[in-house]
């Protein structure tokens, strides 16, 4: 795979299904997700993230404390591809959002610096 997309939430049930319905409708296939819930959550976070196990490579876990910094880092930590992508649990991304990252991350430029200005070759 190559991208984790890494999702902390605290009482994101209102949301989650936002985030989570955008990235089931990305064009490039090749990621995996992972939801790392808070411990001081109070509401149905992952219930309503579980009904998504079906469209993606969906992981959701549960932070041993809270904070979003220390969730980002277990999630980080829990990650499995090349490239790590971090998205609030409100985020909407277009459905060519991973494609284009994608794409630009298989370019190959070469820059060339002369008299002040760049070119590209």
């Amino acid at each position: 795979m190559k991208f984790s997309i890494v999702i902390p939430t605290l009482n994101e049930e209102k949301y989650i299904s936002g985030i989570l319905g955008s990235l089931a409708d990305q064009t490039h296939k090749d990621f995996e997700v992972i939801v790392v819930n808070s411990p001081k959550t109070t509401d149905e976070t992952e219930k309503v993230a579980s009904t998504f196990r079906d469209k993606m490579d969906l992981h959701i876990l549960t932070a041993p404390k809270g904070g979003v910094s220390f969730q980002r880092n277990y999630g980080a930590k829990k990650a499995k591809c090349e490239h790590i992508i971090f998205f609030d649990a409100d985020t909407l991304v277009e459905p060519v959002f991973l494609e284009k990252i994608n794409l630009f991350l298989n370019i190959k430029i070469c820059w060339r610096w002369e008299s002040s200005y760049v070119y590209s070759l």
